[in-house]
C-alpha cells in the first residue's frame, strides 16, 4: 500500500530532559508511506524482523535536537535559573560556554507486545551517534514502557496512556549532564554522572481519524527526573518539564492494495 500528502506539525520540547530551555517548531511536511508485508515507512517506520499475532520484533529509531550554548560571557536571561520557566531560546544559558550538542540519531531494536486488545508492553533498545561534527557514539539508553490505547488495536482511532522509564548508560550520561573541570563554572561545579535512570515519562497521545484522509492528532509527555541519576547535575534545572505536540495529515492518494499494519 502507498499513500501521499501533506501534513502540519507544530509543538515544543526540552533542549534536553532536565532544562528549562525549550525548541520550538511549526512545519508543514510531505508524506509519502509505504506499507509491505515486511516494511512500514514514512508513517511509524518499522522493519518487522518478526511478528506473530501478539509480538512484534522490529528496528527503533529515534533522535535528539542540536543545543547551542551560550558564550561564556553571556547575559543570563530572566528566568533561567528558575525550574518552572519555560524559555524558548536557540541557545542555551545552562550549558554556556560548554560544546554545543550536535543532532543525534538513535537506532536499535524494539520489541513490542500486546497482553490484550488494549494493553501492551514496548520495550526499545538503541545506541545513539552525533549526526553533526563526525559520527562519535552518544551511549545506549533502553525505555521500557507500558501503555493503554482505549480504542484498542485495530482501530484507526487512538487514545493512549502510558509511562515509561528511560535507563542510559555511562555514554550517555557523560555527554548529556556531565560538566568537566574545563567547564566548571562558581555556580555550575564539577559533576560526574553515574548510569541509571534518567527519567520516567508519562504520555497521553490522542488521534483521530475524521476522514478516511484526514487525520489529526496530539501528544503531551511529561517527564520526571525526581528519581534520575543525574538530578544533582548543575544542568538539570527543571526536575519536572513537559512536551507538546499537535498533528493533522491530509492524504490526497492511495493505492488500492491494501496491507494491514501495526498501530
Amino acid at each position: 500500500m502507498i499513500e501521499a500528502g501533506m501534513g502540519y506539525f507544530e509543538g515544543y520540547s526540552p533542549h534536553y530532559l532536565g532544562s528549562n530551555h525549550y525548541h520550538f517548531a511549526s512545519f508543514p511536511f510531505p508524506v509519502l508511506v509505504v506499507r509491505l508485508d515486511r516494511l512500514q515507512a514514512g508513517d511509524n517506520t518499522r522493519l518487522f524482523l518478526f511478528e506473530n499475532d501478539n509480538l512484534l520484533l522490529d528496528i527503533s529509531l529515534d533522535g535528539r535536537l542540536p543545543v547551542d550554548s551560550d558564550p561564556v560571557d553571556a547575559g543570563q536571561p530572566k528566568g533561567a535559573e528558575r525550574q518552572d520557566s519555560m524559555l524558548f531560546r536557540n541557545t542555551n544559558y545552562t550549558r554556556r560556554g560548554m560544546p554545543n550538542l550536535p543532532v543525534a540519531g538513535f537506532a536499535g531494536l524494539k520489541l513490542k507486545w500486546y497482553m490484550n486488545e488494549w494493553l501492551y508492553v514496548k520495550i526499545p533498545f538503541v545506541t545513539g551517534v552525533t549526526l553533526g561534527n563526525g559520527f562519535l557514539p552518544v551511549g545506549n539508553t533502553m525505555a521500557p514502557e507500558i501503555s493503554l490505547d482505549l480504542f484498542g488495536r485495530h482501530s484507526s482511532n487512538m487514545l493512549k496512556f502510558s509511562v515509561s522509564s528511560t535507563l542510559a548508560d555511562s555514554s550517555y550520561m557523560n555527554y548529556y549532564y556531565q560538566v568537566s573541570p574545563q567547564y566548571a563554572l562558581p555556580d555550575r561545579p564539577v559533576f560526574k554522572p553515574e548510569p541509571g535512570l534518567v527519567d520516567i515519562t508519562w504520555e497521553l497521545i490522542a488521534g483521530m481519524k475524521l476522514k478516511p484522509f484526514l487525520w489529526i492528532g496530539g501528544v503531551l509527555y511529561l517527564h520526571d527526573m525526581r528519581n534520575s541519576r543525574v538530578l544533582d547535575s548543575p544542568l538539570v534545572v527543571a526536575p519536572i518539564s513537559h512536551s507538546v505536540g499537535v498533528g493533522l495529515t491530509f492524504h490526497f492518494w492511495q493505492s488500492d492494495i491494501m496491507v494491514y499494519s501495526w498501530k
